[in-house]
């Protein structure tokens, strides 16, 4: 797995000035978006083990984590070779 160790601080800053509605993704490591928008915990977890209860029912796994329902996308970008670090719309 890998994590954003280190990171956090700069999405919880970026995350902080987001409306509710606004979408955010990361382009690598996106766990620390996740979370500074306020995914529920217990079914990122879900995801990243594969798990059904996970936010896309455990298919997207820890590289593809996903929540429509607070309007969030923190995915790894860099795999489709994307080249912004950050990205937010609303």
């Amino acid at each position: 797995m890998h994590l954003a160790a280190g990171q956090e601080a700069a999405a919880a800053g970026v995350c902080q000035h987001l409306r509710d509605d606004d979408t955010v993704t990361a382009l690598h490591r996106p766990h620390h978006v996740a979370i500074a928008k306020g995914v529920d915990l217990e079914r990122m977890t879900a995801e990243i083990f594969g798990r059904e209860p996970g936010l896309s029912g455990g298919k997207g796994g820890y590289m593809h984590l996903f929540d429509p329902e607070i309007a969030r996308e923190a995915d790894d970008e860099f795999q489709r070779g994307a080249t912004l670090g950050w990205i937010a719309t609303g």
